[in-house]
């Protein structure tokens, strides 16, 4: 694609053309030019620069002991910016292959982002209607209480079942052929309604489409602790409504992303209509035998193959060597590649969408739009900072085994790790409960007795909650396992959404550490030595560069700035 060879240098110029100030032509007097609050090397910063940069910053940056010192601290941040600006201009890194890379990478991701979100996104319409519609046709319309026999053998599920849909009691089997000694103590019966999103999906899945007395197929569940796994049968004991409200969000998700399938699906048939598109399956062929010959890793070709062209559109192609790029960025290994039907999909289904929308982007014009350019520039000083920070001092910053020790033996307390995590845990089935079982804790009530009543966990109930986390399932508690390791002993915390669709509330109840050996904690010992180096080297850094580039501040003109935001 011409196009692109060309664009990224006008979009530079361009974005540079729009950062640089504009004097005043107005009037009949002489312009007066920009006011400048300091000269770093041939370059100025003018305090229009200074009021955007300093806006852009977070409080915390634009602090100091007195405002003036904050300014001061502002201008000095901005001062060190335009040396490394200045000093990576000056070594060519602009020109650099992979910050041009980099940097025509960012703008076609921007630019499909934009034009998808114009031409996908913005087109999804989902009514209330649908949304109901949804609600009841997949049964999360509904709350139950259930239960369940828990038993080793398929055989003995089916026989479960059989007894439950001739009339038997549940109660009375789980009493007495229950492998799940917490629910069988109770009749294997829950005490609670559970929305379906609520519940563990492959028992959501056997019991939510069943009316009341309705007995599920055998489900497969985990068994008892951290036992094997195991086979339930659950019998459907009563319903009431479940507010639409609890589960509007997640339908409107599900059903945005079915119609941005379909919406992308009918914008790729079009673009490759509107294009000509057309594969070339001698070329596809080629990919494939070159995937065989691999068989593992990344797929190669010759150069002239490189260049041959897979597809051509109206306008363009893609050659093999673009497509095996693309599709390397696309995970695809050669174990896919190797079969040529899955080498047609990846070429229709994604490398030719993307290219066509960037061809339509170029045609609309959308690459000259001022707020791309703006957001170009931008990310263009960013990125020049980061490499150039990279390159002349992070890369040089290494950490022998003897430094990355002696840190380690400075410095014991950085190191130490939890041992022991106790918490109580009460996990409910809705936020409100969750809160006022917090409320009730905060007031003094017994975290663990409530625990016993509430918890839906059933293996904590007899414990009262109580769970060393740092021992546990961590699927079981990632969604509280970095609080509990942070929180203050005595404290209680929550109501937390967990990814099961519950709400838990937990009390720190102790905490202990051990202190790992060196061999246990050594990488992380290198990396703060590596850290350390890289941050002094950095500030001497940017000293050489102000005995390179002299840097002058105009205090007159700094604290006019100050009178003028005051």
């Amino acid at each position: 694609m011409d196009r692109r060879s060309v664009s990224l240098p006008l979009l530079l110029a361009l974005s540079l053309l729009v950062a640089c100030d504009t004097p005043d032509t107005s009037g009949s007097s002489a312009p007066k030019g920009p006011r400048i609050m300091a000269v770093v090397g041939s370059d100025s910063i003018a305090a229009a620069q200074f009021a955007l940069y300093s806006a852009s910053l977070p409080d915390a940056m634009r602090s100091g002991s007195t405002p003036a010192a904050g300014r001061r601290r502002v201008l000095e941040t901005l001062i060190d910016k335009t040396l490394l600006l200045t000093q990576a201009r000056a070594t060519g890194l602009d020109q650099d292959p992979e910050f041009l890379a980099r940097m025509e990478e960012f703008r076609q991701s921007r630019l499909l982002e934009g034009y998808r979100r114009q031409h996908i996104a913005s087109q999804i319409r989902i009514t209330s209607a649908e949304i109901e519609q949804r609600w009841r046709e997949t049964h999360r319309d509904r709350s139950l209480r259930f239960g369940g026999v828990m038993v080793e053998t398929l055989a003995q599920a089916q026989e479960i079942k059989a007894q439950l849909e001739a009339g038997a009691d549940l109660g009375e089997l789980a009493a007495a052929r229950s492998l799940h000694t917490p629910s069988a103590a109770t009749g294997g019966q829950m005490t609670e309604y559970l929305a379906k999103s609520q519940v563990v999906s492959p028992i959501a899945e056997a019991i939510f489409h069943l009316a009341v007395g309705g007995v599920s197929d055998p489900v497969p569940v985990r068994g008892e602790g951290d036992g094997p796994q195991q086979l339930a049968v659950f019998q459907v004991l009563d319903e009431v409504e479940a507010p639409l409200e609890s589960a509007r969000g997640a339908i409107q998700k599900e059903l945005a992303t079915e119609k941005m399938g379909v919406r992308a699906r009918t914008l790729r048939d079009s673009l490759i209509a509107t294009y000509g598109a057309q594969p070339h399956d001698d070329a596809v062929q080629l990919v494939a035998a070159a995937a065989a010959r691999v068989g593992m890793g990344d797929v190669a070709v010759s150069g002239a193959d490189s260049a041959r062209p897979i597809a051509t559109y109206r306008g363009g192609q893609v050659t093999i060597g673009e497509f095996l790029e693309a599709s390397a960025a696309l995970h695809a290994a050669a174990n896919t590649l190797l079969d040529p039907v899955k080498v047609g999909y990846i070429l229709r289904d994604n490398i030719l969408p993307t290219r066509l929308s960037l061809e339509e982007t170029y045609a609309q014009g959308l690459d000259q739009n001022p707020a791309l350019l703006e957001v170009l520039a931008r990310k263009q000083e960013e990125l020049l900072v980061s490499l150039l920070r990279f390159r002349q001092v992070d890369r040089f910053a290494t950490a022998s085994d003897s430094e990355a020790r002696a840190y380690f033996d400075a410095n014991p307390e950085l190191f130490k790790k939890p041992d022991i995590t106790e918490i109580v845990e009460i996990r409910v089935a809705s936020a409100d409960l969750a809160q006022q079982l917090k409320d009730q804790i905060e007031a003094g009530a017994d975290a663990q007795a409530l625990a016993r009543t509430h918890t839906v966990r059933e293996e904590l109930r007899t414990t009262g909650g109580v769970v060393d986390v740092n021992r546990a399932q961590l699927a079981d508690y990632k969604d509280i396992f970095v609080g509990a390791q942070r929180s203050p002993i005595g404290s209680i915390q929550g109501p937390v959404a967990t990814h099961d669709g519950f709400h838990a509330v937990y009390k720190i109840l102790r905490r202990t550490f051990v202190n790992p050996s060196f061999e246990e904690t050594r990488v992380r010992a290198a990396a703060f030595v590596r850290i350390r180096k890289a941050k002094t080297g950095y500030v001497e850094y940017l000293q050489s560069l102000r005995d390179k580039y002299p840097v002058q501040i105009l205090d007159e003109e700094l604290a006019a700035a100050g009178q003028s935001t005051g």
